[in-house]
This record gives structure tokens, sequence and C-alpha cells, in this order.
């Protein structure tokens, strides 16, 4: 069942930033919905003078906004994340996803081309001074990003137990199956023997001498190499593949290929370009798929691969971050434990439809599916009496924990689910008016009105807008 569609920005706790299309392209295709798809759908729209484009949607059961930079980099992502932060005011988590270069080994464990690296902490190797005899990076408490808050702490701790480690490259692994499976994605495995890692000291450049004399002068790590070099891959250079390090990786016999390892550290284990500019603003955890080894051997083969796997690696820690409250879902069907008061199937014996019921009011909810807020507005007199009263809100059902929107009904008299009944067969009848007749047209029904005006007697929201009133119950996340 899809999730109720988001009434305003404050709904969206998750942000998601992705600094290349492909990036963005491997985060979208795991959506479950994408609201901003919607056709005819009111806009979410953003803050004014916000210049990101956004993609909205939902991922494991949350809202979730994905925030597209306008290039790479440190300054990039932190300018989208102070937009994106005046625009969705009540994120509570930023991942920052996509590709990176990763360190060959990390406290004594391998890191493969397609394994994914989360964040524990961020080092900036780009800030600091410059020396006549080279560049010291600044490393104290005040020059670099600080810990992750407490809320993210525990996530992490949670994430890296290993009974978690174990569940999520399990599920990675899973959802990269479908995608190698799907014919809309395609997503290729580059294959284990195209994860090459060459020593420190062979150079990538043209190892053929009559093909650049610049290369052919490249002894050690301090010299040269052409420019051409720099963009050309290794089997255009002719590196030579009997000089990389052997590094077997074991795969099972029944999977199709080796399920990506998932790290924790801090990135300089993962050697990336945006996460020192979003760490600062919001409450942030870096997901990075490992595409090449950081070194001047670079391939881009393996950035597809290493973008789904981070992508599917977000998909489950949205989904296995239980701090974030799961959305409402739109009812079926209308739970009697749904309300304040219990609504019963029927009146009272002796109570009159008509007649105040009891001496002291009480107060109802009834979920908002099927009952049409002019109906609602326009005839609570007739259904619940003369001093009766209406309001939207929330309720949260203790059956489920779900949270429902819908109304807060107060009256004298006892309110029944035959009356719910009616006012959904009302609604439903004033929807078919509404498609045929003119918006000011009062419409004459069984001897009642029904008016398209807000305002009407017995609604006491705000600026006549019913929709837009506000929750006087508690807010959507119950804070």
């Amino acid at each position: 069942m899809i999730p109720s569609r988001p009434r305003s920005r404050d709904e969206f706790k998750v942000a998601l930033i992705c600094a290349l299309p492909l990036e963005a392209n491997s985060v979208l295709s795991l959506f479950d919905h994408h609201w901003d798809e919607d056709d005819g759908s009111p806009r979410i729209g953003k803050a004014r003078g916000d210049p990101n484009s956004y993609s909205i949607g939902i991922m494991s059961g949350h809202h979730v906004v994905l925030a597209h930079p306008p290039g790479i980099g440190t300054i990039a992502a932190g300018t989208i994340a102070a937009f994106c932060k005046l625009s969705f005011t009540s994120i509570r988590l930023a991942l920052v996803v996509g590709i990176c270069g990763g360190a060959p080994m990390n406290n004594g464990i391998q890191i493969h081309l397609g394994d994914v690296i989360i964040s524990t902490g961020i080092v900036s190797y780009d800030f600091g001074r410059r020396f006549p005899d080279g560049f010291e990076m600044k490393d104290t408490a005040s020059d670099v990003p600080g810990r992750p808050n407490l809320e993210i702490r525990g996530l992490l701790s949670k994430l890296a137990t290993a009974r978690q480690t174990g569940r999520i490259r399990s599920a990675i692994y899973h959802i990269l199956c479908q995608l190698h499976q799907g014919s809309d994605t395609a997503l290729h495995y580059p294959g284990s023997w195209k994860d090459i890692l060459f020593p420190e000291n062979y150079r990538h450049k043209h190892h053929e001498p009559s093909k650049c004399a610049i290369c052919a002068a490249c002894q050690s790590k301090s010299d040269p190499v052409c420019a051409a070099a720099t963009v050309s891959d290794c089997h255009d250079l002719k590196c030579n593949t009997r000089k990389q390090l052997s590094r077997p990786r074991p795969t099972r016999s029944h999977q199709s290929f080796p399920p990506p390892d998932v790290h924790f550290g801090i990135f300089a284990s993962g050697f990336e370009m945006e996460s020192a500019g979003v760490w600062d603003i919001f409450p942030c955890i870096v997901i990075k798929g490992v595409c090449d080894y950081a070194d001047s051997h670079k391939n881009k083969e393996w950035q597809q691969f290493a973008s789904a796997s981070a992508a599917a690696c977000a998909r489950v820690d949205i989904q296995g971050a239980n701090e974030l409250p799961a959305l409402p879902q739109h009812p079926e069907v209308i739970p009697r434990n749904n309300s304040i008061t219990q609504i019963p199937s029927e009146p009272p014996s002796g109570s009159i439809g008509s007649q105040t019921d009891s001496k002291r009011a009480n107060e109802y909810f009834v979920p908002r599916d099927g009952i049409d807020r002019e109906v609602i507005a326009a005839d609570i007199s007739r259904y619940f009496g003369s001093d009766a009263t209406v309001r939207p809100g929330l309720f949260e059902n203790p059956a489920t924990g779900q949270i429902v929107q819908g109304y807060y009904i107060k009256s004298f008299r006892t309110l029944t689910m035959r009356m719910v009944e009616d006012l959904k067969a009302d609604s439903a009848r004033w929807d078919d008016e509404k498609r045929s007749k003119s918006p000011q047209t009062k419409v004459n029904d069984d001897s009642r009105r029904y008016y398209t005006e807000t305002g009407t007697p017995g609604y006491n929201g705000t600026d006549g807008d019913f929709d837009n009133a506000p929750f006087s119950s508690q807010s959507y996340w119950g804070q």
C-alpha cells in the first residue's frame, strides 16, 4: 500500500544528495514511488530563493527528497545542502550517496571494487596550508569536521554490529540481483577479473617507449606523465596486468557475482569530494561505493555497479533507521479503534437521531477517506447537532501505530458507524454533482444544501480553509 501523499515539505525527514547523474539514477531506480510524477497533484514546491532541483518520493516507507547538485565538489554539496535545509526544515537524516575511490586495505581487511563504505567520520584532506616544501593538512579540533550527533552515532553503532552488517550485505546483494535481472535497469557486473590493483610504484603511463617521450622518461613517482595518459585506460596504455597484486575474492557457486562487502570507517578509507560540504549542515551519513583505488589507474567501468551498491545500501539503512517513524497509510476501512470515543455500530436504545444523547460532549475521530470536506462542514449540524464542531487533525491508531488523517468531531450526540457510512455516500453524490456543475452552484440533494464556499457553520478552522487548518491534536511525527 502506498503511503498518503505528503501535505507539506515538513513531512520529509530524509534527504539524499548525489553529485553525479549516474549516482542519482541509481537512487531514483530504488524509489518505491515518485510523488513528482503524480499528474494533477499539487506540487510540494520549495522555499523562495532556493535554486535547487529536487526529486521527491518514497523509499523504504519514508518520504525522501533527492537533491541534485549543479556539480561535484565540497562547495557545490555544501551550497545545495544549505538551500535544502531552507526548504525542507524537518530533515533528520541526510545521506550522501554515490561513488568514491577506496583504499585497498582498511584495518587489515581488504576493500574491493564494488564494496560499500559507510562513514563514521570524515577528514578534509584538502584543507590546510601550502608551504614551500609541501602541503600541510589542518587537523586541530577546531579545523576538522565534528563527530556525528548522538542519534547518528547510535544508528551507526547498530548498523556496525555483525548481525546488522550481515543483514545489510545480504539485502544489498538481493537488490543488486534484481537490478541485474531487470530489463529497465540493465545493471552490469564488470567481473572479478577486472578488479585490478597495481603496486604503488607502477605508474599509469604509456608503457611502450616509442609512443611518448614524456612517459618514457617517467621513472619515479615524482616524474610527470603526458596529458593523454591521464585520460586513457590501462588497455590503451598497455599496462601489464601480470604486475597486478593477487587479491582473491571468494564467490559461492550459486551467486551471480561476489556480494559487496560493507565497511565502516572515517572517510579517508574512501576518497570523495562532497561529504565535507554537507557534514556540518545536516545530521549526515556518507554511503559510497568503491569504483577505483584512488590511484592513477582510473577505471570508469566500475562506476555504475559501485553507484548501485551504494544506493542499495542507502535503501537498507533508511529501512533500518527505526528512529524515523514510518509513514501513515491510507486506511482501506475504518477500524473501530480509530476513535477517541468508541464509535458504536448503532445508536444506543432510546436515543433519537435529532435529540441530544448526552450531557457531556464527546470527541470522535473519523478518517477522512471517502468523506468530502464540504459535505462534513456544511452538514455537521444535521448529523451531529447545532452545537457540534469539526476540525481536521491526525490520530495515531493504538493498534497499528499508524498516523491517520481525518476529522475530529465534538458533539453531544452519539456518533455511529451508520452516520459515517451516510457521510461517505453523501460525499460520493456530492462529488458527482461537482463534476457536472459550476463550482459556485448551490446544489440541493435530499432537501439538504451543500456549499462550495468555506466558513460554514460548525467549522472552527482557520482562514476558511478546511484542508489546511492547523492540526491541534499532534504533529505528524508525534513530536
